[in-house]
């Protein structure tokens, strides 16, 4: 039964392959892709936020994170990362301003800071680590959280976790752990269709492994492969085919066997998952 189910899918994708990519239409399935919410109109946006911010402002906010949506959960962290560069109190804000007068900011810039100055006075005062929400909004499915996660570099990570003045090993050691949690995640978010995820493993792949701490272009082209199969974003196929293309001339006969297993075995994975 499992060999048929392969077959089945290995022929699908071939299909797919032949099919003219010319006239897909765009987006996967809101299904399988989650995405942001898109408010009618600034206006929603913001007071969605704010009644996000005043649901958490209580001595139970940890609970209650735990019952928002992945989207929620999302633009909160977003909104503290905003955050983290913004003015901390009044007196701080006055220095600030003094500071950005002095040097001739513009006033939109000025008006901008001030705005989320306001905005950022509303959250509640407990510290909450936007690198722990990202993580829980990528857990629960957001594809926009892992692109986020990912675009986190090594400094940033150690700031927001306070690892700063720990030791080389230790520095070396969550560094190696956050690496691996970017690629475990995007991996679970691919399977469900995640776009952005399939794109970062596919281009991630090809330059480390944290497996092995080095290349592996057997795996990217695996996730190329299927990106390839389930997507109608023209975009994207184009991307990882031409990604594709360029680690197939690199590859011995093992590594060409391996990709088309892995294929296989993701292909199975995310048609498991969806039943």
């Amino acid at each position: 039964m499992y060999r048929i189910l392969l077959i089945i899918l290995i022929v699908s994708l071939f299909a797919f392959w032949m099919y003219p990519k010319e006239n897909i239409t765009p987006a996967v399935s809101d299904e399988h892709v989650p995405q942001l919410k898109d408010a009618d109109s600034k206006v929603d946006k913001e007071k969605e936020r704010e009644s996000v911010v005043e649901y958490i402002a209580e001595d139970d906010a940890q609970d209650k994170i735990l019952q928002l949506s992945a989207n929620q959960i999302l633009e909160l962290a977003i909104e503290l990362r905003l955050c983290k560069s913004v003015p901390k109190s009044d007196s701080e804000l006055s220095v600030w301003l003094d500071e950005a007068n002095s040097v001739g900011e513009p006033n939109e810039y000025i008006e901008d800071v001030l705005a989320r100055f306001d905005q950022c006075s509303k959250q509640p005062k407990g510290e909450y680590n936007y690198i722990d929400l990202l993580l829980i909004a990528a857990e629960q499915g957001s594809d926009d959280a892992v692109s986020l996660l990912w675009a986190i570099g090594e400094r940033e990570y150690f700031e927001n976790i306070g690892i700063v003045r720990l030791s080389r090993e230790a520095r070396i050691a969550a560094r190696v752990a956050f690496t691996h949690k970017k690629y475990d995640l995007a991996h679970k978010v691919a399977l469900q269709g995640g776009e952005q995820s399939l794109e970062k493993l596919v281009k991630g792949y090809q330059h480390f492994d944290p497996a092995t701490n080095g290349q592996s272009y057997y795996k990217s082209v695996a996730y190329a492969n299927y990106a390839m199969a389930i997507t109608r974003n023209n975009d994207l196929y184009r991307k990882v085919d031409w990604i594709k293309q360029q680690l197939l001339n690199n590859m011995s006969n093992y590594e060409l066997e391996q990709a088309q297993m892995m294929t296989e075995k993701l292909l199975s994975e995310a048609l498991i998952g969806r039943n």
